[in-house]
């Protein structure tokens, strides 16, 4: 108890006035002759005791004001913060529709203007589903027999040529792409006129085939539909040569064409009905 006095003596002598005065006020609130200098006396003492704790007592009081109002402030943000993220994701989707139905308008337009431009009738379809297998290449529209499709028919798109009706059902076809390992079409050089066969191999290449060896073929060229065959109209686009090999053996070129149309995205077609 003595060490405890002596280490907070200080403290004790404070908390003593304290109780004292208060003492004071209660016992003897009024201002007699008898107590009225001891209470100065007292009042003189414990005053700037008081004016200390009142001040503290502000200190606290305005440090907790500012602790709720800046956990109101904290509050308020992440609140604002959840809701902009909201209208961010719906802005994303929103510009997400509108960019993919402006692209679905532009090749709807493309495709009328094509129909308008040839002589035969071309019947609009949709890609419904695709089958990449290893050595096959073929995807399946939405249009059948009810709608007037055959097989062995021409599938294009706005950009070329795409492949050939292979199967028909009633409500949906499956058409064999150019770079399936059956796919044989006859087609001609634009600008040398000189004809050959684009066939499809089981890596997913076009070849040129039966090129005699002689006929001078560069990068770039032009491949075009020959119409022999009785599929194809004549003069359609296929695609450009991008690779010429010349074996120092055999009596034809190697040549591999790049189709005009990317057939892993098409999604629009049309089905050439006579």
């Amino acid at each position: 108890m003595y060490k405890f006095l002596r280490r907070y003596k200080g403290a004790v002598v404070v908390v003593a006035l304290l109780f004292v005065s208060l003492f004071i006020f209660i016992a003897f609130g009024s201002n007699t002759t008898l107590f009225g200098k001891p209470r100065g006396v007292i009042l003189k003492i414990t005053s700037p005791v008081f004016e200390t704790i009142n001040s503290l007592l502000d200190d606290v009081i305005s440090i907790w004001d500012h602790y709720i109002y800046l956990k109101d402030l904290k509050e308020e943000n992440e609140e604002l913060r959840r809701h902009l993220r909201r209208i961010s994701t719906k802005y994303d989707n929103l510009k997400t529709i509108y960019i993919e139905t402006e692209r679905n308008n532009q090749r709807l337009e493309e495709t009328l203007g094509f129909t308008k431009k040839e002589p035969y009738k071309l019947l609009p379809a949709r890609v419904i589903g695709t089958d990449f297998a290893p050595y096959s290449s073929m995807v399946t529209i939405d249009k059948g027999r009810e709608n007037g499709v055959t097989e062995d028919i021409s599938v294009v798109s706005v950009s070329g040529i795409v492949g050939i009706i292979l199967n028909v059902s009633d409500r949906s076809s499956t058409v064999m792409l150019l770079n399936d390992k059956r796919s044989r079409i006859d087609v001609t050089l634009q600008e040398n006129r000189t004809r050959g066969v684009l066939e499809g191999f089981t890596d997913g290449t076009i070849h040129l085939s039966f090129v005699d060896r002689k006929v001078k073929v560069k990068l770039g060229d032009v491949v075009v539909t020959s119409g022999m065959g009785n599929i194809f109209p004549k003069g359609l686009l296929v695609g450009k040569v991008s690779k010429v090999n010349k074996p120092k053996f055999g009596l034809f070129q190697e040549i591999i064409v790049t189709p005009k149309v990317n057939l892993k995205s098409v999604e629009e077609v049309l089905i050439i009905i006579r």
